[in-house]
Formats: C-alpha cells, structure tokens, sequence
C-alpha cells in the first residue's frame, strides 16, 4: 500500500468533469489546489471537502489509506447506458472525453514529477 502515490478512477460514465475533491494528508491539499489551477480553465471547481476515497473499484484502496483525488462528473445520463446493451462507445462525446482526459493527464502527471508523500 506505501508504494501507491496517488489514485483515482474514472467510473462516472462519459460526462466532463466538474469538480476536484482530493482525499490527501492536511499538508498536501495546498498542493493540490495549486494542481487544481492547472485545470481549472477546464471548468473543474475546486471542493475543499477533502474526503475523497476514490471511486466504487478504487474505495478499497483509499479506505486502506491511499491517498486519492476524485474528478466529479456530469453523469446525469449515467444509468441510461451503465450496464446496458446501449453501454457503447459511440455514446461518448469526443469534447467531454478530451477535457477529462486532459484534466486526469495533467494532475497525475504533476504527482508523479513530484517527490511528495501525499498521505501528509
């Protein structure tokens, strides 16, 4: 488990992004807010709650102490296509899946660039 830096999952269907939530150690979040700038032009809020565990695969993890980061998604069309034969990928919106691409890439690159325990 030390050897997780930093997780998240995408599990929130094809929706863009709109909040940060970090689940970090009290000394970490300043960073992360400052990682937060970077994608804040993508129309991601920043959320102070600090309680994020990560998402249904990766709350495991996060309740064992892993330090996580939750991108908040648009899903108010999520359980029209969860789990269905209608689940394809054809469903995606290109824009949405580039602004979320574009906010885990820059985050998770950022946190592993950096010699930082994220757990304090």
């Amino acid at each position: 488990m030390n050897e997780h830096i930093l997780g998240a999952e995408v599990d929130g269907g094809s929706g863009r992004a709109h909040t940060l939530i970090s689940g970090v150690g009290e000394e970490s979040v300043p960073l992360v807010g400052e990682m937060h700038k970077l994608v804040a032009p993508l129309g991601i809020a920043w959320s102070d709650a600090n309680d994020a565990t990560g998402a249904s695969d990766l709350s495991v993890l996060g309740k064992a102490g892993v330090p996580a980061l939750n991108f908040m998604q648009n899903s108010n069309n999520y359980f029209m296509y969860h789990h269905t034969p209608n689940d394809t990928f054809d469903k995606i919106i290109p824009e949405d899946m580039r602004y979320l691409t574009a906010a885990y890439a820059t985050v998770f690159y950022l946190a592993a660039e950096m010699d930082v325990d994220f757990r304090m």
